[in-house]
């Protein structure tokens, strides 16, 4: 065969490879845009602050969460995940970047404004991820006096606007290859969706039963509780099982890990209440918190089971940041928290035949506490809230 003959069937051969790789692309963008669902009447703010009025805002809620399926039907990853998916440099600039740390530090922020006139009797729920992320998309259409002050609510100060959008996007596209997996809606969240997860280890409903957990109030409830405890049924704890615990002289904390590498944080102070906490801690005070945490394996341990759903108007936050009043807008967010992980179906009872081990840890979360719900590896804190009282919705 002659060269000219060879290099035109080779040509022929990478038009046709280029051709499928093309169809390959456009069958995965339509499986994904085909994903989409319209908004709701009003239009949805960024990263879920719907922003409509109060009554299409409690039209397009729906009063249940909808749940993700049982562990046994966990749905798969499918193949778009790898098209969003970043590098290990991606990864690292935005595990280290000015905006993620910007914005733990806002969670703090907010946890001292919405807990501060907080009744002793009601818990309290929020996603400072999306409200720092909506800070983020109106600073693109703000004065340049109201963008001044947007950075320093942030902590962006020298960041130029095109490395603030390049890691928005990043953290973005992070959280959206999270979500193709367990992790539905973790970034752009409204109040007819919820992110759900599930533990890495499931707690077993035929071990839940009810307990006394001391108020913030002072009053004791009996409330559910989740538990492993192999003194009520040995079969039921495996000794490969792990949690995560740190403690210090002021502050107990437990780490229950979850699917798609995200992590419950519950953080019971010793020496004040947990709304006296939440009016001092810090994001630098958390995370030291949260690398201090050490493997332990499960042995007594119960947890309360909780659900919650909380809406905020944004005008008093814009309020208090001196930025103008948005004409409607509300952020709103909900969970719940069961054996079976978080905002998913309840978990079935289980008759595995598991080992005893050795040294456990006994704890028991029967006190008001402050926790997060966060992504391990970027420390981003996706929910934030307080449990005062589990029976309060």
């Amino acid at each position: 065969m002659s060269p000219t003959n060879t290099d035109t069937i080779q040509r022929a051969i990478e038009m046709v490879n280029k051709l499928i790789w093309k169809q390959s692309l456009l069958g995965l963008s339509l499986l994904l845009w085909g994903g989409c669902t319209p908004p709701p009447p009003g239009g949805p703010g960024p990263s879920g602050m719907t922003v409509s009025s109060p009554s299409s805002a409690q039209s397009t809620a729906q009063p249940g969460i909808t749940p993700s399926p049982i562990a046994a039907e966990t749905p798969k990853p499918i193949a778009a995940p790898l098209l969003n998916s970043l590098t290990d440099t991606e990864l690292e600039t935005l595990k280290n970047s000015q905006l993620l740390n910007g914005y733990n530090h806002l969670a703090f922020e907010l946890l001292r404004f919405l807990s501060k006139d907080l009744p002793k009797d009601q818990n309290l729920l929020f996603s400072p991820l999306s409200i720092a992320h909506f800070l983020t998309q109106h600073y693109q259409s703000s004065s340049d006096s109201e963008q001044k002050n947007i950075r320093k609510i942030l902590g962006l100060e020298g960041l130029s606007p095109t490395q603030i959008q390049i890691d928005s996007e990043l953290l973005k596209r992070y959280l959206e290859n999270k979500s193709n997996t367990e992790a539905h809606q973790t970034l752009f969240l409204r109040p007819d969706t919820a992110f759900n997860t599930h533990w890495r280890y499931p707690f077993y409903t035929n071990q839940t039963q009810a307990q006394p957990f001391q108020t913030a109030g002072g009053a004791k409830k009996n409330v559910p509780f989740m538990q492993i405890n192999p003194r009520i049924n040995p079969k039921e704890l495996d000794g490969t099982k792990s949690t995560y615990f740190a403690e210090s002289l002021d502050l107990q904390a437990l780490g229950q890990h979850l699917h798609a590498g995200f992590e419950l944080l519950c953080i019971v102070p010793q020496n004040k209440s947990a709304l006296a906490w939440a009016q001092t801690g810090f994001y630098g005070e958390w995370y030291a918190l949260k690398s201090s945490l050490q493997e332990r394996t499960m042995g007594e341990l119960w947890i309360p089971r909780w659900q919650e759903t909380q809406t905020h108007p944004l005008a008093s936050l814009f309020v208090q940041w001196g930025l103008p009043k948005p004409t409607e807008g509300f952020h709103s967010a909900q969970i719940r928290v069961n054996e079976q992980g978080i905002n998913t179906q309840q978990a079935r009872a289980t008759d595995q035949i598991l080992g005893i081990p050795a040294n456990p840890l006994l704890f028991k979360l029967n006190r008001p506490f402050v926790y997060t719900l966060h992504d391990r590896y970027t420390n981003a804190i996706l929910y934030m809230g307080i449990i005062n009282d589990p029976t309060q919705p």
